[in-house]
């Protein structure tokens, strides 16, 4: 877990735009927006990319994308392919939805072997992967038991999609995650005090769509 003293929150933020009407210039503003308030990364859909990384270009902002999203129940075969398609176009980072169904069911072992293909493909790039803890219920420990076991580079909380993310959250996921895996937590950060609360909590990067008004105080 990071020190929350130390490290600017502009620099744990992931700006992201996964809407389906944004378009290239809406990327590229997002990328110019990100760069001047130095945040860690974007996170864009796969199709926008090659797009991202051509503007992110010769700065230090990383480009993330999103596999699976955002309902991890795509096959295996398409988010390993989304996975390779944002890697070859510039994609440094890569958000990818666990197959939930499976988890709720109790299917660890399914899960497992989902993820270490996953991580597998990712090779060296960075990999959060989306729990959807609103979802997983009685099965969140066995899951997180998944991920310790695999070492991803983050677990990230959830997509957005269920609800927005709680202190409670991030501090029941920072209890039984192994403290080498660091936290992603996103959905519904709107405020400045909501994403300080969460560092606290032992979140290390936060995805938000409203960076600017977040970091401006709102």
């Amino acid at each position: 877990m990071s020190d929350a003293a130390t490290v600017p929150l502009a620099r744990r933020l992931d700006a992201t735009l996964l809407t389906a009407d944004a378009t290239a210039a809406d990327v590229r503003a997002l990328v110019r927006s990100a760069i001047a308030l130095e945040c860690a990364a974007v996170c864009v859909n796969p199709v926008h990319v090659a797009v991202a990384a051509s503007a992110a270009r010769g700065t230090a902002l990383r480009v993330a994308s999103v596999a699976g999203f955002p309902l991890g129940a795509s096959p295996l075969a398409a988010k390993l392919e989304e996975c390779r398609y944002a890697i070859e176009n510039g994609a440094g980072e890569l958000d990818v939805v666990i197959p939930i169904w499976a988890a709720r069911e109790g299917e660890s072992a399914t899960v497992e072997r989902e993820l270490a293909a996953i991580l597998e493909t990712a090779g060296g790039t960075v990999c959060k992967l989306i729990v959807e803890m609103a979802l997983l219920g009685e099965r969140f420990g066995e899951t997180i038991a998944v991920l310790n076991r695999l070492k991803p580079a983050f677990a990230k909380t959830g997509t957005g999609y269920a609800r927005a993310v709680t202190v409670d959250d991030v501090r029941a996921l920072r209890a039984i995650l192994d403290p080498a895996i660091a936290i992603k937590a996103a959905g519904g950060i709107r405020t400045r005090a909501h994403a300080e609360a969460l560092v606290e909590a032992g979140a290390d990067r936060l995805g938000t769509s409203r960076a600017a008004e977040l970091l401006a105080g709102g």
